[in-house]
This record gives C-alpha cells, sequence and structure tokens, in this order.
C-alpha cells in the first residue's frame, strides 16, 4: 500500500483573503494527490496582547515534525519576529523539504512567490505618470516581511526617481491587517499636513479599510483621494469603486508550494525559485475604468449567498450561546457543543485538553494563573474528551500529545486545521468553524494566560470527491 504523504501548513490569520486563497490552492492540490495536510494556524496580533498572543502561538509547538514528509510555510504571515524565528529553528533542525509562499530570504527552502518590486513599481509609477500625483502617502506592511520590505523599496525609488519626496511622516508601518488602513488615515488626518492625493498600500486589505475611513471623513475616492492596493482579492474587484490593485495568482501560489513540495518529497529535483506572473489593475480608485465588465449578476448571487450564510452562522452562534450560558457542568457543555458543531459540515471536530485542564479552569475562576500549569508548550498526555465523527462522540480518555490527532485518519485527502480555541471560564464559549472557505473564530477569551494555553481545537475535512 503506498504510503500517504503528510504534510504541515504553518500560517497565521486565516481570516483574511490572502491566506484563504492560499490554502484553498493547497487544499485543491492534496485532494489531487491524496496528501494529507494538516494545518497548523494562530491569531496572534489581533489584540495588541502579549499574553493572548502566547496563548495563540502556543498551537505552533503542538506539531510533531518527525509525523510529516514536508513542510509549507505561510512566514510572511506571521508578524512577531521571535516566533518566527522560534517555528524557522524547528523546521531547519528537522531536516524536512519545505516551501515558503513569497520569503526569498531562506535560499534553503523552495520559494514560491512573485517580483514584488516590479509589481508594486508599475502602481506607482501609473499613479504619478498618468494621474499626476506629487503628493503621495504610503501604508506599509511590516519590513520584516520581505514582501512588504521590496514593496516599500519600489515605492522609495519610484519617488526619487520622479523628484518627489517621500515624507516619514506620510508612511505608515503596520501588520497587512484591515485595522493598519484606518488607524493610518487616522495619523494622516491628524498629522495635520495638507491632504495627500493618492495613497499607495501594500495590500488590499488595508487599502480597502483606508477608502472606507476616509470616507467617514468625508473623502471621495478618487476624487479627493486616489487609494491603490496589491493582491486583487474578491473584495477589492467587487468593492464600489473597483480597486488599483496588483493581480497575483494566489490560489496557483498554494498549489504550486503543495505540489513542488509533493514532487521533492518524491525524490523529484526542482528549481529552488518559482516566480509566478503578476500584473497591475488599474480601474476605478485612480481614476482608471476597468477593461473588461464584472458579472454583477454572479456578485449579487455570490452576496446573497454570503448573507444567508452569515446569517445562519449568527444564529448557530446565539443558540449555542444561549444554552451553554444554562449549563452548570461541563458535561452539559460538551453535548451542547456536540449539539451545535453538528450543524456545520466537517468530517470530524474534535476538542482536545491538557491533562490538567480542570485545575486551569479552576484557576481562572480565581482569577489568577496557578504556578503549576505550564504556560507553553503542552501535556505529555492530552484528553479529547469530544470526538465528534458522523454525529456521534467517540472520546478519547488519553493520547499521546505527539501523536497530535486522537484519533489516526484512515485515508488521504484530508485537510485538518489545528486551532488554540478561545474559551471563557467553564468552557462556556467554542471556537466556531466554517466549512468554507477556512475556518473563522470567536474573539478571544478574557483569561488567555491560563485557559488559552491548555486547550487545542482541530477540526478535520476530508476534500470532497
Amino acid at each position: 500500500m503506498r504510503k500517504i504523504i503528510e504534510i504541515a501548513v504553518i500560517v497565521a490569520g486565516i481570516d483574511e483573503e490572502y491566506q484563504n486563497s492560499i490554502l484553498d490552492g493547497i487544499t485543491v492540490c492534496a485532494k489531487k494527490y491524496q496528501a494529507n495536510i494538516s494545518c497548523f494556524c494562530a491569531f496572534g496580533g489581533v489584540l495588541s496582547s502579549s499574553k493572548y498572543d502566547q496563548g495563540e502561538y502556543n498551537i505552533y509547538s503542538l506539531i510533531n515534525y518527525k509525523k510529516f514528509d514536508g513542510v509549507i510555510l505561510l512566514t510572511n504571515t506571521i508578524s512577531d519576529p521571535v516566533e518566527k524565528e522560534k517555528i524557522l529553528s524547528k523546521v531547519r533542525d528537522s531536516g524536512l523539504p519545505v516551501t515558503v509562499l513569497d520569503y526569498d530570504e531562506y535560499p534553503e527552502f523552495y520559494n514560491v512567490s512573485i517580483d514584488n518590486y516590479q509589481a508594486m513599481k508599475d502602481i506607482v509609477e501609473h499613479v504619478i505618470k498618468v494621474h499626476g500625483a506629487q503628493l503621495i502617502n504610503y501604508i506599509s506592511g511590516p519590513l520584516a516581511n520581505p514582501e512588504a520590505a521590496d514593496r516599500y523599496r519600489a515605492f522609495l525609488e519610484v519617488m526619487s526617481d520622479n523628484s518627489l519626496v517621500a515624507e516619514m511622516d506620510r508612511v505608515f508601518f503596520g501588520e497587512f491587517r484591515p485595522s493598519d488602513g484606518k488607524k493610518a488615515v487616522e495619523k494622516f488626518i491628524r498629522s495635520g499636513k495638507p491632504r495627500p492625493e493618492a495613497i499607495i498600500c501594500a495590500n488590499d486589505a488595508m487599502a480597502l479599510a483606508a477608502i472606507e475611513e476616509l470616507t467617514s471623513y468625508g473623502y471621495v475616492v478618487p476624487d479627493d483621494i486616489i487609494v491603490t492596493g496589491f493582491d486583487n482579492t474578491y473584495n477589492a474587484r467587487h468593492h464600489l469603486p473597483a480597486l488599483t490593485t496588483v493581480s497575483r495568482p494566489l490560489d496557483e501560489a498554494g498549489y504550486k508550494a503543495c505540489e513542488i513540495l509533493i514532487d521533492v518529497i518524491k525524490g523529484k529535483k526542482h528549481e529552488k525559485t518559482t516566480t509566478l506572473e503578476s500584473s497591475p489593475v488599474f480601474t476605478g480608485s485612480c481614476g482608471c475604468t476597468s477593461g473588461s465588465s464584472d458579472d454583477m449578476a454572479e456578485y449579487m448571487v455570490s452576496v446573497y449567498k454570503a448573507l444567508n450564510s452569515c446569517k445562519s452562522d449568527i444564529s448557530i452562534i446565539n443558540r449555542m450561546t444561549a444554552e451553554l450560558a444554562e449549563n452548570e457542568k461541563s458535561d452539559a457543555n460538551l453535548k451542547t457543543i456536540a449539539k451545535f458543531i453538528s450543524e456545520i459540515k466537517c468530517d470530524r471536530f474534535t476538542v482536545c485538553l491538557c491533562t490538567n485542564w480542570d485545575q486551569v479552569i479552576k484557576g481562572a475562576s480565581q482569577n489568577r494563573s496557578p504556578a503549576d500549569i505550564q504556560v507553553n508548550g503542552y501535556t505529555e498526555k492530552m484528553t479529547a474528551p469530544l470526538v465528534l465523527e458522523g454525529g456521534i462522540n467517540s472520546p478519547v480518555k488519553l493520547f499521546s500529545t505527539s501523536d497530535m490527532q486522537p484519533m489516526p485518519l484512515k485515508s488521504g485527502g484530508n485537510v485538518s486545521y489545528f486551532l488554540p480555541p478561545a474559551f471563557p471560564r467553564a468552557l462556556s464559549r467554542l471556537l466556531y468553524l466554517h466549512q468554507q472557505p477556512v475556518p473563522h473564530k470567536e474573539p478571544a477569551l478574557s483569561h488567555p494566560y491560563t485557559e488559552h494555553q491548555q486547550l487545542c481545537g482541530e477540526y478535520t475535512k476530508a476534500a470532497p470527491p
């Protein structure tokens, strides 16, 4: 019997479209080759809380590299440099083949990327030469990220080549998150400097948030201020006005990263760098007209479906929260969770707890962190009181944490998401997972230092036939 290839994917912030699209491509490839994907996800940097981040990033310590044949890294989505270096050190020590997305600073890995410098250069030159903008602000990603650094370098060089000054008061450094777009606009307005003619953004998420914030101040895009992005995400394409941006094949990048890794695992030779094509998209937010009309009928149908899905999700969360609030014991909570999780179409849903979880809950109820409860890593053994599959709960009393899953998968083509659920006291809230396109989690708990590190959520979805 042919061995099933096991691949670990390390990523953060899977609620963003960039990560979503890449994971979609990885999933399609895994299905084709019947490989199993284990996706370890965190949401660090969301709340500007070091204790919360510590709990989120702890999920990466669960990874047992001996169980995998290769690794796909999206370290460009992890903002914490210390955490990133810890991951890289462990991955290198594992000796496994690795593909990395949009990160060319690791020559030992197989890199799949685009030419970020040229792509941003095309956008900035267009804004200056076609639209005549001279007073230009810039919203950057973190410069520790090579993509962000290349795009920022392109911005500075194009400004210099056109004898324009890039004032530091007109530059905002963020983390590629929507909130950064809002904060940047607030900073620019508070600065008291003359209104910029254009704001160049290092990604679409920040650009769209910037447009929303500008609108709240009464500015009209592009009449008052030009705004551009980068990535050509779904939201950017269907925004009004449509966002001038850079089109890049995110699904293809994910697929290619997975396929290259599988080839290398099988012993095939491959180039270390794969550069995919990208191209500027000049449309409404800079004052240009799109060369092709969007299929509005298709878009309206998709919006209708998204709204209905959102309403359904909210209903499940509200009903589950209400029932959990009535429960007094953990057993009742687990039954409630199982009841509502069955409404979500996943093949297996598991709640894994450290063996000292009851001490954690007791400590949290007293607003303290017991000294005997570890903060980093997990206990040697774990318990899985909820292993829901096919509507049946098959709890596992104890399993080795090094196995990562309480029950082994019996086939290939599965995609499992490992996430650190944000539970408040007495397990009264559970991580909520969507089947499509990837999981989404509830807000953080109130005591992440104690509870958050001790829990591990697992969600498995078999690739569709």
